[in-house]
């Protein structure tokens, strides 16, 4: 593995560890209370913002970002 993707994935990482909470509790209330169409959806979040993380230019917070995933 390269070092940009070494340093790539630990802040991913990072940034899963601080949002997870908050993406889950947004994407919880936007689904009216569904589980299972929440886990869903939030696994498809993180997962196209890790492949998209490239493009993530800080021009919003991360969170935000995400959460403009979800909508999109």
């Amino acid at each position: 593995m390269r070092i940009n993707e070494v340093k790539k994935k630990e802040y991913f990482t990072e940034q899963y560890d601080q949002c997870f909470d908050y993406v889950y509790s947004y994407i919880y209330a936007r689904t009216a209370g569904n589980r299972q169409m929440t886990e869903d959806i939030v696994e498809e979040t993180f997962s196209a913002a890790w492949l998209s993380l490239d493009r993530f230019n800080n021009r919003s917070s991360f969170r935000t970002w995400l959460c403009s995933i979800d909508e999109k």
